[in-house]
């Protein structure tokens, strides 16, 4: 199978499944960074065929990158929870024993010591989630992470990042210029979508700062920030504390000026962030 067709035959899988969905005014990453839309390959799960032809694309790249030379690989992890839809498929179709990584730390399947890992994911953006939490884990339980498989590659730094920590990284569908053109061509997305994510492409801190910074992504964030949702305040915590540390006190007086939070608001939400501070430099110490 030719890279192309490769290409051509998961970004149909990602049409039919409805798996891009854009965000006005943005969406919060993993990583604190902001964006105009978000890959869920979550929705595979309404079909099946789908998710096991995914699979097969994935192992059609394994084995295209075990033929390359290197250093079998002997366990195959996925972490919670969306890998697993991958990762445990994939580890059936090449016959090699998985095992299940969790946010908590523990490890479920297949014991790990002494093995050389290769980590099935659904999606890379930035390789925080590697990096932080995966990468860690693993070498924690005496593995060693040599190569990551994507089902989607956003072509947002992230296979740069895991280069330099030495893991190779392949993907069937990487989110280049290329690709989303042909999303345009398709009709998948919009036109007014598709000018949307040529300007967060051409310059995505320059995107962010405008975003932020106007009357929507303003209301957006004091939503997050005032939200009852524990995991909307999380977002806009690891916005502020991780994506955009430069931006955070000039974002919350704006909001406090303006009338988006009362102060009391503010006070609280400051109080929180600190909270989460601690684990944050936890975090900090695996990079």
């Amino acid at each position: 199978m030719q890279p192309e067709e490769l290409r051509q035959q998961g970004l149909e899988i990602l049409v039919r499944n409805n798996t891009i969905t854009f965000y006005n005014p943005f969406i919060v990453y993993t990583s604190g960074k902001i964006g105009p839309y978000k890959v869920d390959c979550g929705t595979l799960l309404k079909n099946p065929r789908d998710i096991t032809k995914a699979a097969e694309l994935l192992a059609f790249l394994y084995r295209e990158m075990e033929s390359q030379g290197q250093s079998p690989t002997t366990r195959i992890t996925g972490g919670e929870s969306i890998d697993w839809i991958f990762s445990n498929r994939v580890a059936e179709n090449i016959n090699i024993s998985a095992a299940m990584l969790y946010k908590d730390g523990h490890v479920r399947g297949a014991d790990l010591k002494d093995h050389i890992i290769t980590h099935i994911a659904d999606v890379n953006s930035e390789g925080s989630s590697i990096i932080y939490l995966w990468r860690p884990l693993i070498h924690k339980q005496g593995a060693l992470l040599k190569q990551t498989l994507f089902f989607v590659e956003r072509c947002e730094r992230g296979k740069e990042l895991l280069a330099e920590k030495i893991i190779t990284s392949r993907a069937v569908v990487e989110l280049d210029s290329y690709t989303w053109s042909r999303l345009s061509d398709m009709k998948a997305i919009t036109y007014q979508e598709y000018g949307e994510v040529c300007l967060y492409r051409e310059n995505r801190e320059s995107w962010a700062n405008n975003n932020l910074r106007s009357d929507a992504g303003l209301a957006h964030l004091a939503e997050l920030l005032t939200s009852e949702k524990a995991s909307f305040q999380q977002r806009a915590h690891t916005l502020l504390m991780r994506g955009y540390p430069d931006l955070a006190e000039e974002l919350m007086q704006t909001l406090i000026n303006r009338q988006f939070i009362k102060p009391e608001q503010a006070q609280v939400v400051v109080e929180s962030m600190m909270k989460g501070l601690a684990h944050s430099k936890r975090i900090e110490k695996f990079e």
